[in-house]
């Protein structure tokens, strides 16, 4: 582990991004690079503690933040309402839903029980607007559709129906990547396709 104990001086202009800890990963990959210099540098750190109330605030600080450098649009929907909910509702049914980018691979959580918010929304695009080839090719763009995030995120939908789709796509997504006769760009592009069609099968509706 890292001794920052000696620094006394290190200053660094680094905005957070959504998934936080930029600037602390910046000195340690510093004085990783530089081990001579872990004693004798002379800097400082500029550090704002900002303590939140509630999930909102602290989300409302996220978002201002992040609008300072260029985020995709479709990364700071993590910050909404219905994204905390899902989190907390998958977390009950051994899912960990990522709306906070490698959160829980961070904490040890294993990659087949982890669904990202990118690989929900692709889900849900395949399923819930049935065009699974829109879900390859442009989910952030999709995204930053006021009109069709509404769509796939409505403030009315059940969680079981986003588990639901979260839970068979991750199994139809670990089937495809142990299949040794598909390149990784093939399964990629066949991924939605598949998703659609188990659904399409299972309500017996294209």
């Amino acid at each position: 582990m890292l001794n920052l104990q000696p620094v006394k001086k290190y200053l660094i202009h680094a905005p957070e991004i959504v998934n936080g800890l930029q600037t602390s990963t910046e000195i340690y990959k510093y004085f990783s690079r530089n081990t001579d210099k872990r004693m004798d540098e002379i800097r400082e750190i500029l550090v704002r503690i900002v303590v939140h109330e509630n999930d909102d605030s602290r989300d409302k600080i996220i978002f201002s933040t992040n609008n300072q450098t260029q985020i995709q649009k479709s990364s700071l929907r993590a910050t909404d309402t219905i994204h905390r909910q899902i989190e907390m509702f998958f977390k009950t049914r051994d899912l960990f839903y990522d709306r906070r980018k490698n959160y829980y691979k961070n904490i040890g959580k294993k990659a087949g029980q982890i669904i990202s918010l990118p690989f929900l929304s692709q889900c849900l695009i395949s399923v819930l607007l049935q065009t699974p080839n829109s879900a390859r090719a442009r989910p952030s763009t999709l995204l930053t559709e006021d009109e069709t995030y509404k769509k796939l995120y409505p403030q009315n939908q059940g969680l079981d129906g986003f588990y639901n789709i979260a839970f068979i796509g991750r199994k139809i997504d670990n089937i495809i990547k142990s299949i040794a006769e598909y390149q990784i760009t093939q399964k990629s592009d066949i991924k939605f396709y598949v998703i659609y069609a188990a659904f399409a099968k299972v309500v017996k509706k294209k």
